[in-house]
């Protein structure tokens, strides 16, 4: 009995020493489980999934989820629970054969169980990860739609951006060059003997002699010369609306900005006619200096040629003074530009109808919003149409300006009939009772005959509504294409019937005389010029205050 009871013990010993092992054993491999599912997985999640779950089926589960659980209180809690129910099991069972039953039913229940929860959170898991997958994939393809629509309309932007720089650059170049080549030319020519002596003594002689006599009367005539008048325009008839363009300039010393604008073109007849004064005199190569330095300061070979024969036929003392030479061409510039200066009339038509059309760049969607802003700031209602329908970068440019204005803006998607648009435009202006429709057309060279057709298919389409329609056609020219700008009048006049001139950029270039070769070539009106980029900085195009400020007065 003794012997027996000893190897039951041992037995019983052993037993325990073998459940400690297997204990031990199965704690190791559910903390290198636990730790290998924790550094995939990420503690966020576990903490998640945790809370997540129902408190009593975690409690339910506790014992059998025992190796999944949170490290320290779950294994604690399953080990007391384990030995409890084991105390328990081994009591009431025949001891051996019992608890190996036990065991055995117990590992087969805990690994089906363990599989069966293995497999739900497994499932679980990959539809929660496919989910979020599914997300962050969809994310990332709106992201980058988005980026790529972003990046496509800023390279759009940039192109832009970069072009007019590329051309600013090149015309800064190009302008640099040419004044390198007169001031070399001038400087053979008048300096060949005597130049820093003939400067020097013929400057300080015609100062001494000249300017004390005629410093007071050139300069009362400058300032009358410079002097506001009202704008020179057709008087308002009772169907058209009196609009006192003048009213805001007088606010805002226009003047002055618009000395400043025409500052490069000035500055660059200011050197000629300074170099010329060296001779002090207007014999026949001063005359021709003259005429060359007028002729690259794109007035055209026709205006040189005129502006120098009355300069020769005028009447002056024994010399001729810087002043006086500025003066006369002044004077001759605004005679010349006089007839073409006329602010832009409105019909009472219940839209009037503005066709705006200019080349790629020249400025037609600001030049729009700017007369928006201005007019709108006297009470009119004026509606904006969306034509450039080839650039999406155009259509937010002109709803930008219609929300600053507080203009609606007629837009469709990119790529749609412009045409199509502009009908629309019309009729839904009609129905706000606008006083003015300004319609933004696609920029487009004047040698591309396929898109000029596109340009008269526009007009075809407005004259179905109105046939008077369009009652203005605006040709937005940039200044800094210089003489170019004579063709690109020439063929919109013959394809859509031009009746007014916006000539912008004027503060940008040394090309600003090419608005007297327009003026001389086709005799349109010449409704505004552009000194800057403000609403304000574009203003009514007047004749003795443009001459003035490009001869530097």
């Amino acid at each position: 009995m003794i012997w027996g009871f000893g190897k039951k013990k041992k037995e019983e010993k052993a037993r325990l020493e073998a459940e400690a092992r297997a204990r031990e054993e199965a704690e190791a491999r559910a903390r290198e489980e636990a730790e290998a599912r924790a550094r995939e997985e990420a503690e966020a999640r576990a903490r998640e999934e945790a809370a997540a779950r129902a408190r009593q089926e975690a409690e339910a589960r506790a014992r059998e989820e025992a190796e999944a659980r949170a490290r320290e209180e779950t294994e604690a809690r399953a080990r007391e629970e384990a030995e409890a129910r084991a105390r328990e099991e081994a009591e009431a069972r025949a001891r051996e054969e019992a608890e190996a039953r036990a065991r055995e039913e117990a590992e087969v229940r805990a690994r089906e169980e363990a599989e069966a929860r293995a497999r739900e959170e497994a499932e679980a898991r990959a539809r929660e990860e496919a989910e979020v997958r599914a997300r962050e994939e969809t994310e990332a393809r709106a992201r980058e739609e988005a980026e790529a629509r972003a990046r496509e309309e800023a390279e759009a932007r940039a192109r832009e951006e970069a072009e007019a720089r590329a051309r600013e650059e090149a015309e800064a170049r190009a302008r640099e060059e040419a004044e390198a080549r007169a001031r070399e030319e001038a400087e053979a020519r008048a300096r060949e003997e005597a130049e820093a002596r003939a400067r020097e003594e013929a400057e300080a002689r015609a100062r001494e002699e000249a300017e004390a006599r005629g410093r007071k009367q050139a300069r009362g005539q400058a300032r009358d010369t410079v002097a506001a008048a009202p704008v020179p325009s057709p008087a308002a008839g009772p169907e058209t609306f009196d609009i006192d363009w003048d009213e805001p300039q007088k606010k805002r010393g226009f003047l002055t900005r618009l000395r400043e604008g025409l500052s490069r073109s000035s500055s660059k007849l200011s050197r000629g006619i300074s170099d010329m004064m060296v001779m002090a005199e207007l014999d026949d190569d001063s005359l021709e200096y003259l005429e060359d330095v007028l002729i690259q300061s794109d007035l055209g070979v026709t205006t040189a040629s005129t502006l120098i024969q009355s300069l020769s036929s005028a009447r002056f003392g024994t010399s001729v003074t810087e002043q006086e030479v500025r003066e006369h061409f002044a004077g001759e510039v605004a005679k010349m530009l006089e007839p073409v200066a006329h602010p832009l009339m409105i019909q009472k038509a219940r839209p009037h109808v503005a066709l705006v059309v200019g080349v790629n760049g020249s400025g037609k969607t600001t030049t729009i919003g700017k007369i928006a802003k201005q007019l709108t700031d006297r009470k009119m209602r004026v509606g904006l149409a969306a034509g450039d329908t080839f650039r999406a970068a155009a259509v937010e440019q002109l709803r930008i300006w219609g929300e600053r204005t507080r203009c609606p803006v007629t837009a469709r998607d990119t790529g749609a009939d412009a045409a199509g648009l502009a009908y629309d435009a019309i009729q839904e202006s009609r129905q706000r009772g606008d006083d003015l429709l300004m319609i933004d057309t696609a920029g487009r060279l004047q040698n591309r005959t396929e898109l000029m057709d596109e340009l008269k298919k526009i007009v075809r389409v407005i004259k179905k509504l109105d046939e008077t329609a369009p009652h203005s056609v605006l040709l937005v020219i940039d200044a800094t294409v210089g003489q170019n700008a004579v063709q690109q009048v020439k063929v919109f006049r013959e394809m859509v019937g031009v009746t007014g001139l916006v000539v912008t950029k004027l503060d940008g270039t040394a090309k600003g005389g090419v608005v007297i070769s327009l003026a001389e070539a086709f005799g349109l009106p010449i409704h505004f010029v552009g000194v800057g980029e403000a609403p304000e900085d574009l203003r009514p195009f007047r004749a003795d205050e443009f001459a003035s400020s490009l001869m530097g007065l």
